[in-house]
């Protein structure tokens, strides 16, 4: 919304009839001050308490790997919850929601993993 441009308005008018929103991964870097911003804008399309949030890896740029606690508290105050390592079931659907990691280490070469992952190929 820097510009201007609200990144939900296409999908706005759907909203307020979803069972669940499933944010999977990157809100926003900087999550103790866009996190309440982007989940207010979303609680007026709608109800928080169907917004479901999963962490990705940007949400804890400028963050702390271990500040689950305070996440969960800032989807709490907006109304929405934290869905970091639960399982969430809606209707007949579990999912099971956490971030992913990549481990470079686990192949023991690390520099090959990280370039075949900059060249877009898999092992």
């Amino acid at each position: 919304m820097r510009d201007g441009r609200d990144p939900l308005a296409s999908i706005a008018p759907v909203l307020p009839h979803l069972d669940a929103l499933i944010i999977a991964g990157d809100l926003s870097n900087n999550p103790v001050f866009q996190w309440p911003r982007s989940l207010a804008r979303i609680g007026q399309l709608i109800d928080p308490s169907r917004t479901w949030i999963v962490p990705g890896n940007h949400d804890y740029w400028s963050w702390r790997i271990d500040g689950e606690d305070r996440l969960a508290e800032i989807a709490k105050t907006a109304g929405a919850h934290l869905a970091q390592k639960r399982v969430i079931d809606i209707g007949t659907v579990r999912l099971l929601c956490a971030t992913l990691w990549s481990d470079f280490q686990l192949t023991g070469d690390a520099p090959e993993a990280m370039h075949r992952r900059d060249m877009g190929k898999s092992w």
